[in-house]
């Protein structure tokens, strides 16, 4: 029988100002799996998300073409209506597996936090 183990690790990151520190971010999160979420400091609304790769999650919210494409996204409406510089980032989780299907816990600890 296969492990089916879930290990996570409470990251606890939190960007005030996201696009201020790209370096930081790429260093802490390049190929990391986890549950990020994003806080509209104006209103303060929340979207939380996954990613398998949340640096790269995190720098498509940046880029046009992503903001087009993803553009029936609440938090892709919210980023262009008040600016992705009105937003912070915090790093829930982090999610590390031993044999299991990588999405699904990623859906699991997801569903927890929304």
């Amino acid at each position: 029988m296969q492990n089916k183990s879930l290990i996570l690790r409470k990251a606890n990151k939190y960007y005030s100002k996201p696009q201020k520190v790209w370096n930081q971010i790429r260093q802490d999160l390049k190929g990391v799996s986890g549950i990020y979420l994003w806080t509209n400091k104006i209103n303060g609304k929340t979207y939380v998300g996954q990613a398998v790769d949340l640096w790269e999650r995190v720098l498509d919210y940046s880029q046009p073409w992503y903001n087009i494409k993803k553009s029936h996204l609440p938090i892709v409406r919210a980023m262009a209506l008040h600016s992705f510089s009105n937003f912070s980032l915090t790093i829930l989780v982090e999610i590390g597996s031993s044999n299991v299907f990588l999405d699904d816990k990623l859906n699991e600890a997801e569903n927890y936090f929304c």
